[in-house]
């Protein structure tokens, strides 16, 4: 039997209602907001795209009350210097190790000298948007670690974000907008993580979206709780996204990374249970499709596409339905 690599949760149609809230603060609001509180404080690091969540900040007035630094290593020697080499700049490891480095580095200088009511965080992005010598879609990640409350664990929340607009100037105050949002979020949200994630998108639709979230991470002791799988639906019923992938072991990826150069076998239920007629349906489809492309099987996706549109209407019936994913086949 062959086992399915990934499940691909789409959504089919506009069946789901987002959450409904009361006009959001204003961007500069928000920022100003964060400035007068005392405890917040914390350091900025932006690759690509300008500074614009930094700028935001400063926009706003009071910042020295909430940033402690804000910096921006561009080039690759000084970016590697600080936060060690990678492969890849626009990634999540690249993005975590950013957060891990300024915030060490923040609670070393100086946790002894502030008050201990201080809730330290290190807010980074690192992003692709457009330029003079890039037409394509700006993507990008961005996080914030943080402390929830004086003398917490750090607490860690990444997205991935597409930036949809078609100026490298609207892409950069659409970061700039998302960046402040973020922040305000995990600071007021944190205890209702689909609130926290509606929010993102406040102050971002002009008529149609300016960004996309297609994946969220949330760790730490304060979000242990909740289930990653359940967290990205989110994104789906708050229309941050159409789509989400994950992996055979229930972890969120981005279907950019997994379909890279290769083609993809679908298979569409809600697999509630995944049953032995779905294992020959894969075993099956799949050699014939190999056969039909002559293309080995290691080249070929093997996707399980379960929709929420109004024949299955609930994203988390659609989330029970990944956890069947280790009985579509033995390897």
């Amino acid at each position: 039997f062959f086992r399915a690599d990934q499940f691909l949760v789409s959504v089919l149609s506009m069946s789901h209602q987002p959450m409904a809230s009361q006009s959001p603060m204003a961007t500069l609001q928000k920022a100003l907001a964060l400035n007068l509180d005392e405890s917040s404080y914390g350091t900025i690091a932006e690759i690509g795209a300008g500074q614009e969540v930094a700028r935001c900040f400063f926009r706003a007035g009071g910042a020295a009350g909430t940033i402690a630094k804000s910096m921006s290593a561009y080039d690759m020697k000084v970016s590697d210097s600080i936060y060690g080499e990678g492969m890849r700049y626009v990634s999540r490891d690249r993005l975590h190790k950013m957060l891990s480095y300024e915030y060490n580095l923040l609670v070393d200088r100086l946790a002894s000298h502030r008050s201990p009511q201080t809730q330290f965080f290190s807010f980074a992005d690192t992003v692709a948007a457009r330029s003079f010598k890039t037409k394509g879609e700006g993507h990008g990640w961005m996080g914030i670690s943080l402390q929830l409350y004086p003398g917490a664990e750090a607490s860690t929340l990444v997205i991935h974000v597409k930036m949809l607009d078609e100026t490298a100037e609207a892409q950069q105050d659409a970061l700039g907008i998302l960046g402040v949002n973020l922040i305000y979020a995990a600071y007021n949200h944190w205890r209702n993580p689909r609130q926290l994630l509606s929010s993102l998108k406040d102050n971002l639709s002009d008529g149609r979206p300016r960004i996309s979230i297609d994946l969220v991470e949330m760790t730490g002791n304060c979000w242990d709780g909740h289930d990653s799988r359940t967290l990205n639906m989110y994104l789906l019923e708050e229309e941050l996204t159409s789509a989400i992938m994950f992996s055979k072991a229930g972890q969120p990826v981005l279907a950019a990374d997994e379909l890279y150069k290769k083609s993809a076998l679908v298979v569409r239920g809600n697999f509630q249970p995944a049953t032995i007629l779905h294992q020959d349906m894969i075993k099956k489809g799949l050699a014939a499709f190999c056969e039909s492309i002559e293309e080995p099987e290691d080249r070929i996706a093997v996707l399980a596409e379960i929709s929420t549109s109004p024949i299955n209407p609930s994203p988390s019936s659609a989330a029970s339905g990944v956890k069947q994913s280790p009985r579509l086949g033995i390897p």
